[in-house]
C-alpha cells in the first residue's frame, strides 16, 4: 500500500511540475466545467485492476496535462481528490450513486469538459487509448 501513494505522490509531483512549467493553473472546484474528469472505482488501493491502471496513466504525464485530464480516485470508503487531497465521504457516496457503482465493481469513467460520459468502463485503458478517443472528439 505504501508503494500505491508514493507512486501517487511522485506522478502528482510531476503533473504540478509540468503544470506550472506549462503556466497551468489546477481549478478542481471546476472540474467538471473546465477539464475532462477521469473516474477510477476500484474496491480497494491492493485491486490489482486499479494498481495497472495508475501504472498506465503514469507513462504520459504530459498527455494527461495536455488534455486537461483530472483524475478521482474513489474506494467504497474514502477516495483521492484530483489534487492528493482525501475525498469527503458524501463525495464518495454520491459519486457511487450517480454513476450506479457499486463498492465491488471497478470501473473507469470518462467524463468530458461539459460532464457528460464519454467513456464507461470496467476493464483498464492504455494512456494511448484514452488519447485516442479524446483526441477524435469533435471541437466545440
Amino acid at each position: 500500500m505504501t508503494l500505491i501513494y508514493r507512486m501517487r505522490f511522485l506522478y502528482l509531483t510531476l503533473i504540478y511540475i509540468i503544470s506550472i512549467s506549462q503556466g497551468f493553473t489546477l481549478d478542481h472546484e471546476n472540474s467538471f466545467q473546465s477539464y475532462r474528469t477521469l473516474m477510477i472505482f476500484s474496491p480497494d488501493v491492493q485491486y490489482i485492476s486499479y494498481r495497472e491502471q495508475l501504472i498506465l496513466l503514469s507513462r504520459d504525464p504530459i498527455g494527461l496535462d495536455q488534455r486537461k485530464i483530472s483524475i478521482l480516485e474513489i474506494f467504497p470508503i474514502g477516495g483521492i481528490e484530483a489534487d492528493g487531497s482525501i475525498m469527503d465521504e458524501d463525495r464518495v457516496v454520491n459519486l457511487r450513486k450517480e454513476y450506479k457503482i457499486s463498492d465491488a465493481d471497478f470501473r473507469i469513467i470518462l467524463l468530458g469538459e461539459t460532464g457528460d460520459v464519454k467513456l464507461n468502463i470496467s476493464e483498464t485503458i492504455t494512456d494511448q487509448a484514452l488519447f485516442k478517443l479524446i483526441d477524435e472528439e469533435p471541437e466545440k
